[in-house]
């Protein structure tokens, strides 16, 4: 009987201490999931160029990064900016965030037959700024060029 009852015990317990906790606010979940974006990429090495990634868990259970191939990663130290490039499909696509106290880095532009918004944050939510701004979070960038990719590396 005893058994019995912890069996039923632990049934019960384990949702309740494995739940994790749900962003009540858009500000909520970006702040989680830029978090647990940026702590992802930092663990990518040079070893990691060119394999496809598993991904990471965001606040709604979506995976973000699965299945793109790893390209490069240029970072600021002076204008306190970092970029990820990946593949993803046929599309060179990028991460990128600037710390508070750093310097805006610009937004390549999409082509004018472009159906879809060129950058969003993490949620999905369109990031509408030319530039990604200091503080702002991770932007996926979707409109990124060789031409964009070169600008970004001289100017760091």
């Amino acid at each position: 009987m005893k058994r019995l009852l912890a069996i039923i015990l632990l049934l019960i317990a384990t949702p309740v201490f494995s739940a994790q906790k749900v962003p009540r606010t858009l500000d909520e979940q970006l702040d989680i999931d830029n978090k647990r974006v940026i702590k992802y990429l930092s663990r990518l090495t040079l070893s990691d160029v060119g394999k496809k990634l598993k991904g990471t868990k965001l606040s709604d259970q979506s995976i973000a990064l699965e299945h793109h191939i790893f390209l490069e990663k240029i970072h600021s130290t002076k204008d306190k900016f970092t970029v990820y490039v990946f593949r993803k499909k046929a599309k060179t696509i990028a991460y990128a965030w600037v710390e508070p106290n750093g310097q805006s880095i610009p937004i390549p532009p999409c082509p004018s037959n472009y159906k879809e918004e060129g950058q969003y944050v993490l949620s999905g939510d369109v990031y509408t700024w030319a530039d990604v701004h200091p503080g702002d979070g991770v932007v996926i960038l979707e409109c990124v060029t060789k031409k964009w990719i070169d600008e970004i590396k001289n100017n760091k």
